[in-house]
């Protein structure tokens, strides 16, 4: 394995492995500094909402990480943008969730 290989596969599992703390930081950024979502009021039940977010948005984020294996097979610039999927898409789809949840 040569060194190339080895700094593709590091950046595959590390954008990868980046998409779901990016899935997490939209959440709290989305529920406590952005306040899309009341999660404070009497009666709201966070944890069905959080259960729901993290049910869509990791289904998303497999779906991404499918794509993002194409990143060893593509040899132009369309590669970076399959790697960086992972991180972009579900964090990006989390917040539409919550900004469209009813609350």
């Amino acid at each position: 394995m040569n060194m190339n290989t080895l700094i593709n596969v590091l950046a595959f599992l590390l954008a990868n492995y980046g998409g779901t703390w990016a899935i997490t930081f939209a959440y709290v950024a989305g529920t406590r500094m952005l306040n899309v979502v009341d999660v404070f009021a009497e009666g709201f039940d966070e944890a069905a909402l959080f259960q729901s977010y993290l049910l869509q948005t990791y289904v998303t984020l497999f779906i991404c990480c499918l794509f993002s294996f194409s990143f060893f097979f593509l040899k132009n610039y369309w590669r970076y943008v399959f790697l960086m999927a992972p991180l972009v898409v579900p964090a990006s789809y989390g917040l539409f969730f919550l900004i469209n949840h009813p609350a």
